[in-house]
């Protein structure tokens, strides 16, 4: 179904459907959100017991960057070709890397580093190949990866250093 997805958000985003990537990020977060609230209303899943503090603190800037992931994610779609971008979402594992060692919930190690750089090497490499490359588009795609690293960067801290336990069906609501 992700694969599918993907495929019908670049072709409703570049050909002319529907040229709004902020507004199919808008339905989308309020699909999730009514979805995930049904399913709480029929007790399908129980919702984590949390103070306004850290709900504020966690959660909000969490969801925010999920937001602006899925934003410019589509809006990189309007610049580049499906198998570019998910070829661009392999540096995920070093942008998470590197914004965990910044944020103390990942610990520096040079061959991890290695590893993630040669991952990074293969994907520059492929890179050069794309018949239809776009500087913005790159631009824009990396910049999705880099809020959904500190998206789940954050997510990490809010679940180990507050000992809560999120379900996916908790955190998508």
């Amino acid at each position: 179904s992700s694969a599918g997805l993907i495929l019908f958000n670049k072709w409703l985003l570049s050909s002319g459907h529907f040229p709004f990537p902020v507004t199919l990020t808008l339905l989308h977060q309020c699909f999730c959100g009514l979805v995930a609230f049904v399913a709480m209303k029929l007790r399908l899943f129980e919702c984590a017991a949390m103070d306004r503090r850290d709900y504020l603190q966690g959660v909000v800037p969490v969801g925010f960057l999920y937001a602006l992931a899925l934003w410019f994610g589509n809006w990189a779609y309007l610049y580049l070709q499906v198998s570019y971008v998910q070829m661009l979402k392999a540096f995920m594992p070093a942008i998470v890397f590197l914004i965990g060692v910044v944020m103390g919930t990942e610990h520096f190690t040079w061959k991890l580093l290695l590893v993630l750089l040669w991952i990074c090497f293969g994907v520059l490499i492929a890179s050069f190949g794309e018949v239809n490359f776009s500087a913005v588009g790159t631009a824009i795609q990396v910049a999705s990866l880099v809020f959904e690293a500190t998206r789940l960067t954050l997510l990490q801290v809010l679940l180990q250093k507050k000992g809560y336990r999120f379900n996916p069906m908790t955190a998508m609501f």
